[in-house]
């Protein structure tokens, strides 16, 4: 996944994108755009603030401090214009769409700051959250609410330990078809940390 390797190098983050290159973030941004609606939490959970985000039919899925911030187009189409009219110290996106990577290139352009963030699993959104924590000054561990969530999460896992698990098949249900995902997808990765033993590769989901 991305931006799971990151170094501290002064003032800013360093940060690697889908590619391979590495990437320079600056840390404690006061202006921040969040193009993507489920990082909106998880920014705001890290101690971040935002300056813009974006639109979306359900207000409600947004966290209430953004629900009224200027909004840069849909989740699957950001609008470079809006976001570089908001002057932006950072603007974060997601890797799994292209929009969004082809906004990212427009932007960095210019001079703005861009991180790309892919997370698709429970071990990336705590090294996501990690990220976004670094990001404004402080780490993951300083915030009680994910100290808390990840204690419940374990407390879980350490339930079944011991156990034998059965063996499963994740069936991802989409328009274009249906696919067995693999344990990197997050249910399948949910199923092998409950002990469970996905019938397919580890790391390959299988179009059925």
């Amino acid at each position: 996944a991305t931006l799971l390797t990151f170094a501290l190098a002064g003032a800013e983050i360093v940060v690697r994108d889908p590619d391979g290159s590495e990437v320079r973030l600056p840390e404690k941004s006061q202006r921040v755009v969040i193009g993507y609606l489920s990082l909106a939490p998880l920014w705001e959970l890290a101690g971040g603030r935002a300056a813009g985000v974006i639109d979306t039919k359900d207000q409600s899925t947004l966290p209430a401090s953004m629900r009224d911030l200027p909004k840069i187009g849909t989740g699957m189409t950001p609008n470079t214009e809006k976001i570089a009219s908001l002057n932006p110290d950072l603007v974060i996106l997601s890797a799994k769409i292209e929009r969004h990577r082809a906004a990212a290139r427009q932007l960095r352009l210019i001079g703005i700051a861009t991180a790309l963030v892919d997370y698709r699993n429970y071990q990336d959104y705590l090294a996501v959250l990690e990220l976004f924590a670094r990001l404004n000054g402080t780490t993951s561990d300083r915030i009680p609410a994910a100290r808390e969530g990840a204690a419940r999460v374990d407390a879980i896992i350490a339930q079944t330990a011991g156990l034998t698990g059965p063996r499963v098949a994740v069936i991802f249900v989409a328009a274009s078809g249906f696919q067995l995902e693999s344990e990197q997808s997050n249910t399948g990765n949910m199923v092998k940390l409950l002990g469970g033993r996905n019938i397919v590769p580890a790391n390959e989901a299988v179009r059925i």
